[in-house]
C-alpha cells in the first residue's frame, strides 16, 4: 500500500520538512497535484491487477453449488421471473421443428423491457468447449461495474460453475435455468440471481451461441 501514497519525485522537494508546517495557496495546490496523481496510479495498479486475477481470487467466498444449480428446462417447465417467461416462449416457437433455432431467429425487439438482462455468448469447440460473452446487457453491466464484453468466460467472475454448466448445455444440446445462486462477486446490493441459459445453432444440431436471460434479486431494506 506504501506505493500508492508515495509522493512522485517531481513533487518531493516541495514537501515541507518534518516539523514544519506551510501554509499559503501554493502549497495546497501541490498537495492537491500529488493527491491526483497518488489516486491516479492507484487505479492504474488495481486495473493491472484484475487481469491477474483467477476466479478464486476474485471471488473466494463463492458457494455456487456449480452442476448441482442446474434445473433442465422443456417447454412446460414454469419460469420465475417474466424476462425468463419471454426467452422460454420465443426459444420454443422459434425451434419450427428443430432441435433449437439459431441466432438469426432472434431480434432483441422480442425481449422488450427485459432486453438489459440479456446475454450472449460464443462458443468454441476444441477438446473442451470454451465460451466468450459476445453481448452483455445493461444490468449485468451495472451489477459487475465494468463490461464483460469479449472477455473469455475463465476471466469472468465466478466463471468456472457456470462454464461447467454451459458445457452441459453444448453437450445436451438443452437449455437449463438455475435459481437463487449467490451474488458475492455483485459490486452493488443485491441478494442473489437467476438465470435461463439457451442453446442456438446455426445447423439445428451444433451449438454455436448460447443466449441467456438474468434476473437479479436486490437485498430487503430494513
Amino acid at each position: 500500500m506504501d506505493a500508492f501514497w508515495r509522493v512522485p519525485p517531481m513533487l518531493a522537494s516541495t514537501v515541507p520538512p518534518a516539523g514544519t508546517f506551510r501554509t499559503g495557496v501554493r502549497y495546497s495546490r501541490i498537495v492537491k497535484i500529488a493527491w491526483s496523481v497518488c489516486r491516479c496510479r492507484k487505479r492504474k495498479l488495481t486495473v493491472a491487477k484484475r487481469s491477474e486475477w483467477t476466479v478464486d481470487e476474485r471471488n473466494p467466498r463463492a458457494s455456487d453449488p456449480g452442476l448441482a444449480a442446474l434445473v433442465p428446462v422443456e417447454e412446460d417447465t414454469r419460469i420465475p421471473w417474466e424476462g425468463g417467461r419471454v426467452l422460454h416462449r420465443w426459444w420454443h416457437g422459434a425451434r419450427r421443428g428443430r432441435r433449437m433455432p439459431s441466432r438469426s431467429d432472434f431480434s432483441p425487439r422480442i425481449m422488450g423491457r427485459h432486453l438489459g438482462g440479456m446475454v450472449l455468448h460464443d462458443v468454441s469447440h476444441g477438446e473442451e468447449p470454451d465460451f466468450r460473452v459476445r453481448l452483455a446487457g445493461s444490468d449485468l453491466v451495472d451489477i459487475m461495474n465494468f463490461d464483460p464484453t469479449g472477455l473469455p468466460m475463465c476471466e469472468v467472475p465466478n466463471g468456472a460453475p457456470i462454464i461447467a454448466r454451459y458445457r452441459w448445455v453444448v453437450r445436451e444440446r438443452r437449455p437449463y435455468m438455475c435459481l437463487d445462486l449467490p451474488l458475492d462477486w455483485a459490486n452493488k446490493d443485491y441478494r442473489s440471481y437467476s438465470t435461463l441459459v439457451m442453446p442456438l445453432s446455426d445447423d439445428g444440431e451444433r451449438v454455436d451461441m448460447l443466449i441467456a436471460h438474468v434476473h437479479f434479486v436486490p437485498i430487503a431494506p430494513c
